[in-house]
């Protein structure tokens, strides 16, 4: 994590009431996690708000995001276990193995954790909400 960039972030974060403990960077997506527990004073709103001005000073090429409640980490762990599954039966049968993806986003991430970890051949085919990730076993 580049020092100029953590230290902007921990100043937002330190602006907003939070403690810089609370940042955390996966190398495996290659994305800033701000986590944050659900309780009484932060809401999604709130979270909201500090992803919006987070984006603001850093830029849009700096991937973060707002962790509320742990369900985006929750969500990372099930792409890893999935992303694992897939390559390893691509390999295993020698043949091409079609992920499905909810949305852009998560082909995204998909995408940016096959690169980060795995040396496969990947790409999106399809339309709009037919769109697939396809992972080649070589």
């Amino acid at each position: 994590m580049p020092k100029e960039l953590e230290e902007k972030i921990i100043t937002t974060l330190l602006f907003f009431g939070l403690k810089k403990d609370c940042l955390f960077f996966d190398k495996d997506f290659n994305v800033y996690l701000i986590s944050i527990l659900k309780d009484n004073f932060f809401d999604t709103d709130f979270c909201t708000s500090l992803e919006t001005v987070l984006h603001s000073i850093v830029g849009k090429d700096v991937f973060l995001k707002v962790d509320f409640g742990g369900s985006f980490s929750k969500s990372l762990a099930l792409i890893k276990d999935e992303i694992h599954s897939a390559v390893n039966q691509a390999k295993y049968y020698n043949q091409p193995i079609v992920l499905q993806s909810k949305n852009a986003f998560e082909r995204r991430l998909k995408h940016l954790y096959i690169s980060n970890n795995y040396a496969v051949r990947h790409e999106s085919f399809g339309e709009g909400l037919n769109r697939r990730i396809i992972v080649y076993p070589d």
